[in-house]
């Protein structure tokens, strides 16, 4: 009879410890993949002026953008479409899902791209970003991810076309 009691009284702490503590289910919806996203870029043969990111771009999880600010504290607004916002956040969940570690590949030295993922709580996670390698005097760079290289490719490729087609360039200048 001790044992009959035990479970429920068991089920209900836990029941009790999961409804105060917050707790979701796996892969609810209610949860957020994301607060905002960072970009920053670097450009080998441009001025950050004219190289997309250059002054960074972020994302909020509303799909509004803020690109810059740049030295002088000039930023520019706006909002990627609806379907721009789900595809990012589409894969910028099978990214963090994954749980593979980081991992390097050899890039070209001319584009660098860093893509950072912010919780609500302002945790950092890092899912692309660049690097000179170890030991290499030279020029080149190693393009890194958190997650499968595959997802870590259509994240860095959907991110360049969201700057493309939004960053400003030339990024505009007070006159």
């Amino acid at each position: 009879m001790k044992t009959i009691l035990l479970i429920p009284i068991t089920l209900l702490f836990f029941g009790i410890f999961s409804i105060t503590c917050g707790a979701q289910a796996p892969n609810s919806g209610d949860a957020k993949t994301f607060s905002t996203v960072k970009i920053q870029t670097y450009c080998l043969s441009a001025s950050d002026n004219l190289c997309p990111g250059g002054f960074g771009f972020t994302i909020d999880d509303q799909g509004n953008f803020i690109a810059g600010p740049d030295p002088k504290g000039k930023t520019v607004t706006g909002a990627i479409r609806a379907e721009e916002l789900k595809l990012l956040t589409d894969l910028i969940t099978q990214q963090m899902a994954s749980r593979e570690i980081s991992s390097c590949r050899g890039a070209a030295p001319n584009f660098t791209i860093h893509i950072f993922v912010y919780s609500a709580d302002g945790r950092e996670r890092r899912l692309f970003f660049s690097r000179k390698p170890e030991g290499d005097p030279g020029s080149s760079i190693d393009e890194c991810h958190n997650g499968t290289w595959q997802t870590a490719s259509l994240v860095r490729n959907h991110v360049r076309k969201l700057l493309i087609k939004y960053y400003p360039i030339p990024f505009p200048q007070d006159e």
